[in-house]
């Protein structure tokens, strides 16, 4: 079934706010979508209007950062 548009948007920032908690640090207007798996969000960076895809999974054992203004796709691996 499908959430309404308001129930993504508190997930994306439920998301984005767990992700703050837990040491990354997130540039202004950056998001990250459903399913991501992130190994270490103490070394995760991303700069300003970032999206980071659905399903994608990052084995960041040392530093990972994304510049601003990028996109990358679902399903990075």
């Amino acid at each position: 079934f499908l959430l309404p548009k308001k129930c993504l948007f508190v997930l994306d920032k439920l998301r984005i706010n767990s992700l703050k908690l837990q040491g990354a640090t997130l540039g202004n207007n950056s998001n990250v979508r459903n399913d991501v798996f992130i190994a270490f969000p103490k070394n995760f960076s991303l700069g300003d209007n970032v999206t980071l895809g659905p399903y994608s999974r990052i084995f960041n054992y040392s530093d990972f950062i994304v510049g601003d203004n990028t996109e990358i796709g679902p399903g990075l691996h």
